[in-house]
């Protein structure tokens, strides 16, 4: 049998008996410092007695100034209250309000007069009736039902301006039959007016709608009574018109493009694709009948932009296509316009 070694000198002994009975205490380094969880306790308990605090009293200032403005607006309602019921004051406000809307509508004729100031203003030999609109020269409206509102024109204010323009032509005023320049140049004076017959235009171009309506318009092409202006004409071209043995200033109208022609279709013109040398020049004359062209679209294509050009022809017109080339004092022989019917 082994013997128990004792323990040497200088060792120490730790019974294990001893230290598996101890209990299970710990060091002071190891021991927990229930104090300072106290005192950290006490802090989140003081911190967050502090923020409620603080939310209720935010709370409460909110709800105050709430009140506050209530109690302003309603305020402000009575006072308004009680200033109308003056009648003074009301008669007062009455001008103001009368005032401003006389200055709105003031405001919008402006703008409207500023729109149409952008119309095509160059001095040009011909002019178009309806008149056109915009610097693009654009005929634009409505055809056919009129129970929709529309922004652009109807059928029927173009009408009306052709009735405008046609009112001298219907009740002509000292003017004279005319079959030749002799007969025109018959007066000493030179005041004589020639007789433009409406008898000679398309029956379509003289109805009570000119075509607008079904969206098959008729466009007046005039004479813009360039004064003093005699047209010259190259003898070995037969200019003549079918009812008079006078020569004409030619009329052209073609589309700007292939697409622009095969949409605007044909185009019909009467008396004749031009104006009789009758007619010229003017000189001022009192009830003048200018001649125009009546150009009828029979079939053009709708709600589709189409680009036209009509220009008159003589010896002593130039045949520029810019009217940048034309001097300020020279009439551009050409007028470009656009047709959009819807």
């Amino acid at each position: 049998m082994s013997k128990e070694s004792s323990p040497k000198k200088g060792e120490e002994n730790y019974p294990l008996e001893e230290m598996n009975n101890k209990s299970d205490e710990t060091t002071p380094l190891t021991k927990p410092n229930t104090d300072t969880e106290n005192v950290a306790g006490n802090n989140v308990n003081n911190e967050t007695s502090g923020l409620e605090e603080k939310l209720s009293l935010e709370k409460d200032t909110e709800a105050a100034q709430t009140t506050n403005k209530r109690k302003s607006i309603t305020a402000a309602i009575i006072a308004a209250e009680d200033i109308l019921e003056n009648p003074k004051i009301r008669l007062v406000l009455g001008i103001v309000c009368a005032i401003l809307l006389f200055l709105l509508v003031l405001v919008i004729a402006i703008v409207i007069i500023s729109n149409e100031s952008d119309d095509d203003k160059t001095h040009r030999f011909i002019r178009i009736i309806p008149r056109p609109r915009g610097p693009y020269n654009l005929l634009y409206y409505r055809h056919g039902d009129l129970k929709e509102e529309s922004g652009i024109r109807s059928w029927v204010e173009m009408a009306e301006e052709i009735d405008n323009f046609l009112a001298p032509y219907r009740r002509p005023d000292n003017a004279s039959l005319c079959s030749s320049v002799a007969d025109r140049n018959s007066s000493k004076a030179n005041d004589k007016v020639c007789l433009f017959d409406l008898n000679t235009i398309s029956n379509e171009c003289l109805q009570s709608d000119y075509g607008y309506m079904a969206g098959r318009p008729c466009i007046y092409i005039v004479f813009n009574n360039i004064s003093q202006w005699i047209p010259s004409f190259d003898t070995d071209v037969n200019t003549t018109t079918p009812q008079y043995s006078t020569k004409i200033v030619g009329l052209e109208c073609s589309a700007n493009t292939q697409v622009d022609a095969e949409n605007i279709g044909p185009m019909e013109f009467t008396p004749y694709q031009g104006f009789s040398s009758i007619f010229f020049p003017f000189t001022g004359q009192h009830n003048y009948m200018a001649p125009f062209v009546a150009l009828r679209l029979p079939a053009p294509t709708q709600n589709v932009g189409i680009g036209v050009t009509c220009r008159i022809v003589a010896k002593n017109v130039s045949n520029g296509t810019n009217t940048e080339m034309f001097n300020a004092n020279e009439p551009v022989p050409f007028i470009p316009f656009n047709i959009f019917i819807e």
